[in-house]
């Protein structure tokens, strides 16, 4: 294990609250945190520096000024034995209160005493460089982090306990072995004629290569969907209860309403948790023909989010017959996942209304008013975007660009591998194709990885962990 610098920073966010942490990692760890801490009171100080700290174990004291003498915070210290620790480095954690002026004034005490300020993410970037984890697992630190919602939190901790990584692990070392198996034919043709099968290779390039790979593939949407948010646009005419239905959906008073049309110039986004699930709501500019030039910029901005949406919930008025508006805007979006909304259903007419037309599975009837439909409504939501999404399996999902980028390289060596047997091509060039799917296998796993996609990765991190 290489040897680093101490480093220390405040671990817990800025705010007012019960306990704020200072963590050290390195090996000036434990000599730091004796000097820092004193077992007796401040009446009493003492050299801490023959002060024996059990690992794991917490112990009660002080931190005191050295240059007054006075007491900074009552603290509980913990010390955790390389590399029985989060970064397999020697680590001190000081729990005291939150207060940002008291974390200030212990983490100054530190730095004084040798340490450096950590970098964002650098103690799970050690982590990572000691062994202790991977670079998907890191990775999962900053989702679970991150996390908007139980979903995307479970997804991450399996990715954190190792899932990707051991569906990576499990191509990688089958690729390994037919690597290995082809180079001993191309160099020992004469002994390996009973050991070689090309269509068993075939198989296994397939079933353990190509397939799992793909599958994965297949399901990276979801597990940007779940991690990201569903975006939701509500659009429809001006004046059909679009802003007042984001409000309902909210259960606060979030966007400004009013009767006269075309209150709402700007996109106004939130966030809710539908069932579990995170969902990124947009409230638009009502879309017309609009000849107010800061109106027609909200209705420019619209159509961009229309774009954007994973759902579109399409707003229409049921107490009057559809106009040609109506049908433009459904015109619009139909080629789009969505629900129709008919809202004011209170004051509907029941007979004669040319809206029947419409009526499909996809339809809702709802009186924002009234608040009569909402929960219904969510609920169809949740059917229709949530459920779809919803993991096979922890294992089964790509978190994250990097990681589908490098999966898809690695998915395309293999086929190149199986079409070049398929067409008997010379071994030495299938080989080449199988190290290089080997090669970006190593990278999702970070086996090997780029100083710069590291810095790109950590820098993410917050400062602290």
């Amino acid at each position: 294990m290489m040897e680093r610098g101490t480093i220390a920073a405040i671990s817990t966010p800025q705010g007012t609250g019960g306990i704020g942490i200072i963590k050290i990692s390195g090996s000036l760890a434990l000599t730091i945190g004796k000097k820092v801490f004193h077992k007796k009171s401040r009446q009493t100080p003492v050299d801490n520096t023959g002060v024996f700290f059990q690992s794991h174990r917490f112990y009660y004291g002080h931190i005191i000024d050295p240059d007054t003498d006075d007491l900074i915070d009552e603290v509980l210290i913990v010390f955790m034995k390389s590399p029985g620790s989060y970064t397999r480095e020697d680590i001190i954690e000081i729990h005291s209160h939150s207060g940002r002026a008291v974390l200030q004034a212990i983490l100054s005490l530190v730095l004084d005493f040798g340490a450096e300020l950590a970098q964002p993410g650098e103690f799970t970037r050690r982590a990572f460089l000691n062994g202790r984890i991977d670079l998907t697992q890191a990775e999962a630190v900053m989702d679970i982090i991150n996390a908007k919602s139980k979903l995307a939190l479970d997804i991450a901790a399996a990715q954190l306990k190792g899932a990707l990584k051991e569906r990576i692990m499990v191509v990688r070392n089958e690729l390994l072995k037919i690597q290995v198996v082809c180079e001993a034919f191309i160099d020992f043709p004469e002994d390996m004629d009973d050991a070689f099968e090309t269509s068993e290779t075939l198989v296994k390039l397939k079933e353990w290569g190509e397939k799992p790979l793909r599958e994965l593939l297949s399901n990276y949407e979801n597990g940007h969907v779940i991690r990201e948010g569903i975006k939701i646009a509500i659009i429809g005419k001006p004046n059909v209860g679009k802003s007042s239905l984001m409000n309902r959906m909210l259960e606060k008073e979030r966007v400004l309403v009013t009767d006269i049309p075309g209150t709402t110039r700007d996109m106004i986004e939130e966030t809710i948790n539908i069932h579990g699930v995170t969902v990124l709501l947009a409230d638009t500019a009502g879309l017309h023909q609009a000849a107010d030039p800061v109106e027609a910029m909200g209705i420019r901005k619209t159509d961009e989010c229309i774009n954007n949406a994973d759902l579109i919930i399409f707003m229409k008025d049921a107490s009057v017959p559809m106009d040609e508006n109506d049908h433009r805007i459904y015109k619009q979006i139909k080629h789009k996942k969505h629900i129709i909304v008919r809202n004011k259903i209170d004051i509907a007419p029941t007979e004669g209304s040319d809206t029947t037309q419409w009526k499909n599975i996809n339809e809702i009837d709802v009186s924002v008013l009234r608040n009569a439909g909402i929960k219904g409504l969510k609920k169809k939501i949740f059917q229709t975007v949530a459920m779809e999404t919803a993991p096979e399996g922890g294992y089964k999902i790509i978190p994250n660009l990097r990681q589908k980028k490098m999966i898809e390289k690695a998915a395309r060596n293999i086929t190149d591998a199986i079409t070049s047997i398929e067409e008997g091509v010379f071994l030495e060039l299938v080989v080449f194709d199988i190290k290089d799917a080997i090669n970006n296998l190593n990278h999702v796993l970070g086996v090997i990885v780029d100083t710069d996609v590291q810095e790109k990765i950590f820098d993410q991190f917050c400062v602290g962990k």
